[in-house]
């Protein structure tokens, strides 16, 4: 969010500059609260030490800061070669070359694990491929609506679409995750998401 409002306000990258009003910071905050009532009141069967979930919180944070401006810049592309589908292509094509270097450093010095076998594959349930089909509608979805409604509004009905999905996942324990009761302070928080991303779309 924090990353957004700078796109949208500066109009980096080739979107349009908005003025910040008092709504979309009082929008923002409320996002900002209910994302950190959803880090606090997060259970998890593993502990961790502090220097860990501090580590955690901050790599998802810089992962969060990334997506209004990978978005932003597709976006900017497909504005240029007038092709979404070319777009797409192009940002996954080179997603795949930037993994290669981070693949080879994060398995450099771990301990060599068995190669998979062919006999495993008939035991993978069908939904396991859908993956990479939904990252595909993912960024076309982010990089198209992103020039059309801002980087602050996509980011947070993003941020919306998951917590809302994701309390279903945990609820009823789908795709095979572990069942999550629904906490009162993580309601409480995805109900402070929704409020912000009204007011930052409505007002």
């Amino acid at each position: 969010m924090l990353a957004s409002l700078l796109l949208d306000v500066y109009g980096l990258f080739g979107l349009a500059p908005k003025l910040m009003t008092w709504t979309m910071l009082i929008g923002t905050l409320a996002i900002l609260i209910g994302a950190a009532g959803l880090v606090l009141g997060q259970t998890s069967g593993h502990p961790q030490s502090l220097s860990k979930r501090l580590g955690s919180i901050l790599l998802g944070l810089t992962a969060g800061a990334i997506l209004p401006i990978q978005g932003a810049i597709n976006g900017l592309l497909r504005h240029d070669l007038h092709a979404p589908l070319a777009v797409g292509i192009t940002s996954f094509v080179v997603a795949v070359l930037a993994m290669m270097p981070m693949l080879l450093f994060s398995t450099a010095g771990m301990k060599k694990r068995p190669e998979p076998g062919l006999q495993s594959f008939h035991t993978i349930p069908w939904w396991s491929w859908l993956g990479g089909v939904a990252g595909a509608y993912y960024v076309m979805i982010v990089f198209t609506a992103i020039p059309l409604i801002g980087a602050a509004t996509t980011v947070g009905l993003t941020i919306a679409g998951q917590q809302l999905v994701s309390m279903f996942v945990d609820r009823y324990g789908l795709l095979r995750l572990p069942q999550r009761p629904i906490s009162t302070v993580r309601m409480a928080s995805v109900f402070l998401l929704l409020t912000g991303v009204a007011l930052i779309r409505v007002f």
